[in-house]
């Protein structure tokens, strides 16, 4: 497998309080003949004009590239549904009673799914050696092929939530 990846950013100081950027990164994958281009935008405004305090905010596009057999077809492995899961261990239990699970074929076609993040953050600075800031991150996604809520509720006696590897 070979993985080419291109970066490129441009900043524009609009004046001495607005500073924009753009960006963007090519990749490749051979494995799959697979091309994406992913936009990057920022910009960042001295809130007061004296250099103490910034108001900065960014979004980008990007892809998920960690499940490349879901994305190619190739020995993609069927979805099971309607399979309870056993709440000591959390693992699903085709053979329980009253079980009906059924087998879903994904469809060969499924795009490499699209994920949109974005942050906006405000920094003062306190004296000469102190900054206080604070920051919020979201994201968008679209396609994914699979998600897995990693902050399960433990059944285990020490409190430890399972192991999402396993």
């Amino acid at each position: 497998v070979t993985n080419s990846h291109l970066f490129i950013q441009d900043d524009w100081f609009v004046s001495d309080r607005w500073t924009f950027n753009l960006g963007g990164r090519y990749d490749r994958n051979n494995l799959v003949d697979d091309q994406t281009v992913e936009a990057r935008l920022g910009a960042a405004v001295d809130v007061g004009g004296n250099g103490r305090s910034v108001l900065r905010f960014g979004a980008g596009l990007y892809h998920d590239r960690s499940n490349l057999i879901g994305h190619t077809g190739a020995d993609r492995p069927s979805l099971l549904f309607n399979v309870p899961i056993d709440p000591v261990t959390l693992e699903m239990d085709p053979t329980s009673a009253g079980s009906q699970p059924r087998e879903l074929v994904v469809d060969p076609n499924l795009h490499l799914p699209e994920i949109v993040k974005w942050n906006v953050g405000y920094e003062r600075q306190l004296g000469e050696r102190n900054t206080i800031s604070i920051h919020v991150f979201g994201s968008d996604s679209d396609g994914l092929f699979f998600t897995d809520f990693q902050n399960r509720r433990s059944f285990a006696l020490d409190g430890a939530r399972p192991d999402p590897t396993k």
